[in-house]
């Protein structure tokens, strides 16, 4: 299912109101919103601070990484055809390298069927860890998950996520991405582009697990910004 949500930001001072039009499903609308000043020097502020290089910050406490060592991680990408998700795979190996965790990739190219197949091989070969990365949905594993589960092997999602989800029972552990701050400051760059003058045209894929809340997100910038429609 793919929707399309339409924002309309145009006016001759600096103010922004929106406007929401459900394209698909035939629902034109105008509104007359509230409209309120923009603080344009707040959203370059924002930006440049979310653009510059971030100081390392320690994630948790310390933790004995000698007891991983041996251990086998087995992890299975949405599809390997994509270079941002292999890009990710080759970060995750160089990792394992580091601590002495056998890393394995399942290469695919993004079918349901294969990420079956994987799932199975992980069994087979009794890995420690099965990695979902990037997409791989766990909705459409549900018996292999319960079989892994079984058999004793721990289940992981990274990249899939949005910080604000909670990872499904099925799951032992999720690694989210920051989908929603991203979206905001897609929403703040065009104001701050277009001085507040813009029509966005937002394209949402349904099927894909953290795409609600990231349009959530969209629309409530552009509210939180440019006043209610």
């Amino acid at each position: 299912k793919t929707a399309y949500e339409i924002y309309q930001c145009d006016w001759s001072s600096d103010v922004c109101s929106s406007d929401l039009v459900a394209a698909l499903a035939g629902v034109a609308g105008a509104a007359s919103g509230k409209k309120q000043a923009i603080d344009f020097a707040a959203l370059q502020a924002k930006l440049d601070k979310a653009a510059a290089i971030p100081a390392f910050q320690v994630p948790g406490p310390a933790f004995d990484a000698s007891k991983i060592k041996g251990k086998k991680m087995f992890s299975i990408p949405v599809s390997m055809a994509n270079p941002f998700t292999a890009n990710i795979q080759v970060g995750l190996k160089s990792g394992a390298d580091t601590i002495g965790l056998n890393f394995t990739t399942f290469s695919n190219q993004g079918q349901p069927s294969q990420w079956v197949q994987g799932m199975g091989q992980a069994i087979t070969e009794k890995q420690d860890l099965i990695d979902l990365q990037g997409g791989t949905d766990p909705r459409l594993l549900g018996p292999q998950l319960a079989a892994a589960r079984k058999a004793g092997i721990k289940i992981q999602t990274s990249h899939l996520y949005d910080v604000s989800q909670a990872a499904p029972s099925s799951i032992d552990l999720s690694v989210p991405a920051e989908y929603t701050v991203a979206a905001r400051l897609e929403a703040d760059w065009i104001i701050l582009q277009t001085k507040g003058k813009a029509n966005i045209v937002v394209v949402e894929s349904d099927e894909i697990l953290p795409t609600a809340p990231i349009v959530a997100a969209i629309k409530d910038e552009f509210t939180k910004v440019c006043g209610a429609a």
